[in-house]
């Protein structure tokens, strides 16, 4: 398979990179070392920002907090929710009242990014068009095929 240079992270991948005590920190910890290593450029959603921070105060001090949200400015392009992402996401959500409306604003700015792949930790996300939605734990053994980064 050819390496995927383009990826879109979910929220719940940063915050697993910030909690040690989450099942996939190592995971996700992997998978940002890749995504810098390797020069894959990732996406996130600017609202991602303001999840991180308040989530992870409580797991992490400050300083460091406010370290890790310049590594995200500064390793991946961060993009706004626009009135149309919006828009679709409520259209979405209406057709499937069981998709997560969060979810559903996080796929739909990956595809007004143009980011092909949307990786999460959540088995249930939502899938649109035009959008492969992958685990990270898949992502890593299908994209970097177990190396260790």
């Amino acid at each position: 398979m050819n390496m995927i240079r383009r990826i879109f992270l979910d929220t719940n991948i940063l915050l697993d990179f910030l909690d040690r005590e989450r099942a996939s920190h190592k995971d996700a910890s992997r998978l940002l070392d890749g995504i810098v290593s390797l020069g894959i450029e990732a996406g996130i959603s600017d609202d991602i920002l303001t999840t991180v921070y308040y989530v992870g105060r409580k797991q992490v001090d400050r300083t460091k907090l406010l370290d890790f949200i310049d590594f995200l400015v500064e390793n991946f392009r961060i993009f706004p929710f626009s009135e149309t992402i919006v828009r679709e996401a409520v259209r979405d959500a209406r057709r499937d009242p069981t998709a997560d409306f969060e979810d559903l604003l996080q796929i739909h700015c990956a595809r007004s990014g143009g980011f092909p792949l949307l990786v999460t930790n959540d088995r249930d996300f939502p899938r649109i068009d035009g959008i492969e939605v992958m685990a990270v734990d898949e992502f890593l053994e299908t994209i970097f095929e177990k190396k260790d980064l």
